[in-house]
């Protein structure tokens, strides 16, 4: 459902500060065997065709905010293996309104997963730097680097919201996980619900997410690689306790 909200946004420039904005940064597991593949052109169109396909998905699955809509108020960039969405669109702490750029995220997750294209990610929220034209993307600040660090720890596919933006977020969207990192068995972090755990059981064998089913996104395109199996056992445990947790909420509102 579409609803429209009113909010003060500072008019949108092709170049400025942005004083408080959303940041999410993904990087496409496995990128290097793709390479080596020569599947980069086929995953490359892949990737701007779920980029452009995210706003509207978000729609169906929740409210989204008409300024959204208006020119420069949802952004990417892609570079080689990196993902970056960005927006200067924030509303009030606990604003049902920003809920629909973590959708965003979400839809991303889950339809890179689906394709055969595993990211991890995170979400941050500050001040940064933007200049675009036609030729240039040039994004700098704090909220970059956050969500690149976080990101880059991970040993899951998954989408995590860091410190400064957990507050934006309905708790139907995200929720705390033992999530395992580098260099550490597990962290608590707040990590955003996957929607491959609660939309695309058709997509499974029999019905049921096996493990199997999760190395075989993994191992497209030519990724073929055991390194991997660590982050796919992980992604498989996160997405049957995904949808163990739904389950959970299912039988609570029916009780």
């Amino acid at each position: 459902m579409l609803v429209t909200i009113i909010m003060s946004v500072p008019p949108i420039q092709a170049e400025g500060i942005i004083d408080d904005g959303l940041v999410a940064f993904f990087d496409v597991l496995g990128y290097k065997a793709i390479a080596r593949s020569n599947e980069v052109e086929a995953t490359g169109r892949k990737v701007v065709e779920v980029i452009l396909s995210l706003l509207a998905k978000a729609q169906k699955m929740g409210e989204v905010p008409q300024v959204v809509f208006e020119e420069g108020c949802f952004n990417h960039a892609v570079f080689s293996d990196s993902i970056l969405l960005y927006s200067p669109v924030v509303f009030p702490e606990e604003h049902f309104g920003n809920n629909w750029f973590a959708l965003c995220c979400a839809s991303l997750v889950t339809d890179m997963f689906w394709s055969g294209l595993p990211v991890r990610g995170a979400i941050a929220r500050g001040k940064y730097y933007v200049n675009r034209d036609n030729r240039n993307i040039c994004l700098v600040g704090a909220p970059i680097m956050a969500a690149f660090d976080v990101s880059n720890r991970l040993e899951i596919s998954a989408c995590v919201v860091t410190e400064s933006a957990r507050c934006l977020f309905g708790p139907r969207l995200v929720f705390k996980y033992s999530v395992p990192v580098k260099k550490k068995d597990n962290e608590d972090i707040v990590v955003l619900e996957d929607m491959v755990a609660l939309n695309n059981f058709i997509c499974w064998d029999g019905g049921v997410l096996t493990q199997e089913v999760v190395k075989r996104q993994f191992w497209e395109h030519g990724k073929v690689n055991d390194c991997a199996l660590g982050k796919i056992e992980n992604t498989f445990h996160f997405l049957r306790d995904c949808k163990a947790r739904e389950e959970l909420y299912k039988e609570a509102r029916h009780d």
